[in-house]
């Protein structure tokens, strides 16, 4: 049977204050699976190398914690990672490709210096106790090193979520390392700097003079078409990740057809959806090789073996998203051979995703979050109100909305500007991010999309110009008009979006009410849209609960579900929907791991 690889390479890191009581952070790194383990120490800070491989810098040490990151046009080397992390204000960080993260010590280095890039989409965390710190590519590691319990406000958004918000995690006191950001650990201290250099969007306009849709266009192009040259130039054996959707078609268009003969690219089989066929036609077009892979097989799985899978799932994604989904991906994915890969996920910020009705400027308010996290994010992976006990829930949905309104307030005043903002700053950087960070050692997985030039073009364009998906459609037209006259997956052709004419606005306009009532329709019905081999896996693990019901004994404790839902699963007499699984495993993993 196929199964995702061990837990990734990683490390643990403690230091504690004189006086205190040396912090025993081989022990946490047990959690990190039974890679060879290398001990270093670095003066009061203690350091636990799990599979990973030092190298040496100009400054001291350098271990890389995501494979052959890139920086502008070229892969980034350990040495020069680490001076990255030591030029402060001077540092070209945010022009590496996420994810990526890398430690340095030694030399002049006092204690340990780690970083992450500008989006934080490589996960490392870290906490601060008193007396001592760590920092650790495990959030589970970090809780085992003194249990505080869960933290409920992350729970609460992770119940109707799906996913984590901000810098928390399952785990009180554990946090995530904030995007761009270089951290120190000495003298049982966490010191973290973040200037305001590195941020993203430094170069974005001010509301009253954006950049024109045209200008844009023509830079994007530009620069699409010169990243995809040189990673295939230093990656010819690279493999695109080919669905039925917008980003892949333009990373496609940014090649030329010629180069396109011969490349390889690779497609999810999921059922009922048209990417397979789509990407197949595209294949043959342009006589690309095709690899497609499928989950056939998934559901003659045991109950056991689809427990563990998903358990090794949670984590990999330390508890702080959904392991089903992710487990069902690992498991068809470990069927084919790992190359380097080239994916389009990120261009959902240059359309305006969280946008609701006409791109017209408008204040943030605590109502209009309200109304959009129950229109559009408790809709698929909210667990189900009647598996929750009531108080939690209903406390959870009121934190909830006060938590995401707090983070949409502190970008800004403007709404859609702050739309743009969360889905990116939080959707990309909690929910895609932990899932890069997942694979990031295992595999080259670059998104040219979250390249910091890219992002900062799409940051100046007026609202109006990224709805709709028309700057992505105007895009994908200058990169390829034959490949942009070709329909997406159940959606007109990008041309229809580029250029609309008065046939074309009655298509778009039917679409988008049927995309309205069936979204109505979802909310009445509270139905939820399950991952890609959800309800398999979910099926399958009622059943290991049926089998070995103490599994769910810690659960109980944490008082999130209702302990007659809790046996009426074990029992068998309910039966246990995906969103509901997700956040059972996760917490079965809290329970076993680190409380």
């Amino acid at each position: 049977m196929p199964t995702p690889s061990a837990l990734p390479a990683g490390f643990v890191a403690g230091s504690v204050a004189p006086g205190v009581p040396r912090l025993d952070v081989e022990r946490a790194a047990r959690l990190l699976g039974d890679h060879p383990r290398t001990l270093v120490d670095i003066g009061d800070v203690c350091l636990v190398l799990c599979g990973l491989e030092v190298a040496a810098a100009a400054a001291g040490n350098a271990v890389l914690l995501s494979r052959a990151p890139r920086r502008q046009h070229s892969d980034l080397d350990p040495a020069a990672a680490a001076q990255l992390l030591l030029d402060g204000e001077r540092s070209a960080l945010p022009e590496v490709l996420p994810p990526f993260a890398a430690l340095t010590w030694g030399g002049s280095v006092a204690g340990l210096i780690a970083g992450v890039d500008p989006l934080g989409f490589r996960h490392l965390y870290y906490r601060q106790a008193a007396g001592w710190a760590a920092v650790s590519t495990s959030a589970r590691a970090l809780a085992s090193c003194g249990p505080a319990g869960i933290d409920r406000t992350a729970v609460g958004v992770q119940s109707l979520l799906g996913w984590q918000v901000g810098l928390r995690t399952p785990f009180a006191q554990v946090l995530k390392v904030p995007p761009g950001s270089v951290l120190t650990l000495r003298d049982g201290q966490v010191s973290i700097q973040k200037p305001a250099a590195w941020q993203t969007g430094t170069g974005a306009r001010s509301e009253a003079d954006p950049l024109s849709l045209d200008s844009a266009v023509d830079d994007a192009a530009a620069m699409l078409r010169e990243y995809l040259r040189t990673f295939l130039d230093d990656h010819p054996d690279a493999v695109l990740q080919l669905t039925g959707g917008q980003d892949s078609r333009i990373l496609l268009g940014a090649i030329p057809p010629a180069r396109r003969r011969g490349l390889r690219v690779m497609t999810l089989a999921v059922p009922g959806s048209p990417d397979l066929a789509i990407a197949a036609d595209l294949a043959r077009r342009y006589g690309m090789d095709h690899d497609v892979v499928d989950l056939s097989g998934l559901e003659a799985i045991s109950p056991t073996d689809a427990h563990e899978l998903a358990v090794a799932a949670a984590r990999r994604l330390e508890c702080s998203a959904d392991p089903l989904a992710w487990a069902s991906v690992a498991w068809a994915e470990a069927k084919v051979e790992q190359r380097p890969r080239l994916s389009g996920l990120g261009g959902e910020v240059a359309r305006g995703f969280y946008y609701l009705g006409p791109a017209r400027a408008a204040p943030v308010t605590r109502q209009r979050v309200q109304r959009l996290a129950e229109w559009r994010m408790f809709t698929n992976e909210a667990a189900d109100p009647d598996a929750l006990e009531p108080d939690f829930a209903r406390w959870a949905r009121q934190t909830v909305v006060d938590e995401l309104y707090s983070i949409f307030a502190s970008y800004g005043p403007d709404w859609l500007t702050a739309t743009d903002e969360f889905y990116l700053g939080q959707r990309m950087h909690r929910w895609a991010g932990v899932l890069a960070t997942a694979t990031c050692l295992d595999r080259i997985v670059v998104n040219p999309m979250l390249d910091h030039h890219f992002l900062d073009l799409v940051r100046a364009l007026a609202p109006r110009d990224k709805q709709s998906s028309r700057f992505l459609a105007r895009l994908s037209c200058r990169l390829d008009d034959e490949l942009s006259s070709i329909p997406l997956d159940g959606r007109p052709a990008p041309r229809v979006y580029a250029y609309p004419n008065v046939r074309n606005y009655a298509t778009l306009a039917t679409m988008t009410g049927r995309k309205i009532a069936g979204k109505l329709r979802q909310r009445a019905l509270r139905v939820r849209r399950p991952p890609v081999g959800g309800e398999i896996l979910a099926t399958k693990i009622a059943e290991f609960y049926r089998e070995h019901p103490a599994t769910l004994e810690g659960v109980s404790a944490f008082g999130v579900f209702r302990s007659g839902w809790l046996e009426k699963v074990t029992v068998g007499a309910t039966p246990l929907n995906p969103a509901a699984a997700a956040l059972l495993v996760n917490l079965e993993v809290v329970a076993t791991d680190a409380l």
